[in-house]
Parts: C-alpha cells; sequence; structure tokens
C-alpha cells in the first residue's frame, strides 16, 4: 500500500480538463451511449469495449483517434459522476522508477483508478478486465474498499473476478 507521505496529488490544468470532456464526449458518440446514460450503463460500454478489442474487435476509428485516451476519458467521467471522485495528477514519489499519471481519486484520497493506463494495460498486457467489476463493487459494497486516508490505494488491482470473464 502507498505511504501518504510519498503520494502528491496536484490538480490537471483547466485545458486538461476541457480535453477530457471532449474526447469523452467523442468516445460516447463512438460506442453509441449518450453522456445522459446513468454511470452505470456508460461503464458496462466502456468495459464490454475494451473486452472487444483484445478479442480483437472494436470500432472503427479514424487514424487520429486513441482509443485509451477515448476510453479513460469516458470511464473516468463517469466515475467522478456517480462517485464524487476527482481527476489529479499523481505522483508517487517512492518508487523506483518513479510514477506519474493522471487518475481518478476518491473524497478521501484512499483510492484511485488510472483510467488511461489500466485500459493501455488491457490492450497491451491482456490485464484481465474488470472495469465494471471495480464500478459495481464501489456501488454496491463501497465499504469493502476502503484505505488510509491519502494513500491512494490502486483499486483496479485491489478488486478482481474470482473466476474471469470469458
Amino acid at each position: 500500500m502507498p505511504d501518504p507521505s510519498h503520494v502528491v496529488q496536484s490538480q490537471p490544468s483547466a485545458e486538461t480538463m476541457r480535453l477530457i470532456d471532449l474526447v469523452a464526449a467523442d468516445a460516447a458518440e463512438i460506442l453509441g451511449v449518450s453522456l445522459d446514460d446513468s454511470p452505470q450503463s456508460i461503464v458496462t460500454a466502456v468495459n464490454g469495449c475494451v473486452r472487444d478489442l483484445q478479442q480483437g474487435g472494436g470500432p472503427e476509428l479514424d487514424e487520429s483517434e486513441d482509443i485509451i485516451t477515448l476510453l479513460g476519458s469516458l470511464w473516468g467521467n463517469q466515475i467522478v459522476k456517480a462517485f464524487g471522485w476527482r481527476w489529479t495528477n499523481i505522483d508517487l514519489t517512492d518508487r523506483d522508477p518513479p510514477f506519474a499519471a493522471i487518475g481518478v481519486v476518491s473524497p478521501e484520497s484512499d483510492k484511485v483508478i488510472y483510467p488511461f493506463n489500466f485500459v493501455a494495460q488491457c490492450r497491451e498486457k491482456d490485464v484481465v478486465v474488470n472495469i465494471l467489476l471495480v464500478f459495481n463493487v464501489l456501488s454496491d459494497k463501497p465499504e469493502s474498499a476502503v484505505y488510509e486516508p491519502g494513500s491512494c490505494e490502486n483499486v483496479m488491482t485491489r478488486i478482481a473476478h474470482i473466476v474471469p470473464p470469458e
């Protein structure tokens, strides 16, 4: 578990947040969902798309579109909307090599999700897709995922399928 004294958070720039919102809107259109849909239904679509990508499918994209950025933006925004989390830059200063990424963090900063990193790992390293599972756990059993305040524990590595989905 990360030591809170080695977790440095900073607010993303207004331009970064504007771009995340624009890209999330594009991703919603590509996935055929509306930003007015429930976070649960949008996260379900993101989870399905990442699984499709792992199986060689997924949406047709222009060369200028990056599926990792598209899905990460849309997914992260749904975590913010559903749970009152916020986007933040996180630097873990005790890592070798150092780790820095943008993610969404819980109000107590005990939990973090790195949407872009996780989608990339699913694509590049065939990591089991647990996007919807984590969302459901955070929705239905939030008390099962409580960590030390300020620790920014990566819940994507803490919550896993007992039996991986097919």
